[in-house]
């Protein structure tokens, strides 16, 4: 039987895929890497995550072989018009500068790109 959590995640991805369906995906605040296992899985997204927790990132690499950067979104650096998709599942309520993680969403995500929230 499938786990709550595993099923939440699938159905997240399943719901971001009603939109887009390839490219390169960020998850903000992975954790352990679940949902982007999910992307993964389907072999059209480079994957791509921050997460604060160094086990997580550890977790994540052994576990589902997916490289998550540490630290906080801003402070990251990723380039301009980078991403196809960037996700907030549940951590905008955890960000301490929310506004520059906006901002900088703004700055890394496509003209054409999905944000997907979910409070």
């Amino acid at each position: 039987m499938e786990s709550e959590a595993k099923f939440r995640y699938k159905a997240r991805f399943y719901f971001l895929n009603r939109f887009i369906h390839r490219g390169r995906i960020l998850d903000t605040a992975a954790g352990l890497g679940e949902f982007l296992s999910q992307a993964k899985q389907i072999n059209r997204w480079q994957c791509f995550g921050t997460e604060t927790s160094r086990y997580a990132v550890e977790f994540t690499k052994k576990e589902f072989d997916i490289e998550l950067s540490i630290g906080q979104l801003e402070d990251i650096g990723y380039a301009k018009d980078f991403f196809d998709a960037v996700c907030f599942w549940h951590t905008l309520e955890h960000l301490p500068y929310l506004s520059k993680a906006v901002k900088e969403t703004a700055r890394i995500l496509k003209d054409d790109g999905f944000l997907f929230i979910a409070p």
